[in-house]
């Protein structure tokens, strides 16, 4: 009878104890920098805040790897006219007061359209499949949810004192907002992703 034969990457692989402590730890990782990086958007550096950097570089690296790839093609119509939208925005009177508040704006308005023409090049690119994107929807949504457990236990206070004034219903202090600028972007993340 003849010894099956295992690859050494088999052997390797065979080898470890617990083979997902290294997808688990890269997850938490991740987790650990978008909080972070949500966590520091409302500081300012020079005209603009942190999350107007780190969209503007996410929108340049979502242009690039999509004007640059070899099967490059039209971008889909949703996004087309989301991109129109958000730089439609830019051509309004508060250009002239104030442009980087009204750049700002455009930028939020223009990282959606950039967020499906990334999922579709990966999708080309990949075969991403269904349950995977379930997956890192299940992993977004889990994020938003328990990113809010260091806020409710005390342990930080928002950046920002962004929170909804409660007075107007006769209650005393803000609502929550957590790691998100105002309670009405809390709300809305928070409010899907449960």
């Amino acid at each position: 009878m003849l010894k099956k034969r295992t690859s050494p990457y088999r052997r390797r692989h065979e080898q470890r104890a617990n083979p997902a402590i290294p997808f688990q730890m890269r997850r938490s990782f991740l987790f650990l920098c978008a909080f972070v990086l949500f966590y520091l958007e409302p500081l300012r550096l020079g005209p603009l805040n942190v999350a107007s950097y780190w969209k503007l570089g996410g929108l340049a690296i979502a242009f690039y790897l999509y004007a640059f790839s070899a099967d490059f093609s039209a971008p889909p119509r949703t996004a087309f006219w989301g991109a129109a939208f958000a730089i439609a925005g830019l051509i309004n009177i508060s250009l002239w007061e104030s442009p980087i508040e009204t750049l700002t704006y455009s930028i939020k308005f223009l990282y959606i359209p950039a967020i499906l023409v990334i999922l579709m090049g990966l999708h080309r690119k990949h075969g991403l499949t269904v349950s995977l994107l379930l997956g890192h929807a299940t992993f977004i949504a889990a994020f938003a949810t328990l990113s809010t457990i260091p806020f409710h236990l005390g342990l930080l206070e928002p950046m920002t004192d962004a929170g909804y004034d409660l007075s107007l219903f006769g209650l005393e202090g803000k609502g929550f907002s957590g790691i998100f600028f105002s309670s009405h972007g809390a709300s809305i993340v928070l409010g899907t992703a449960s």
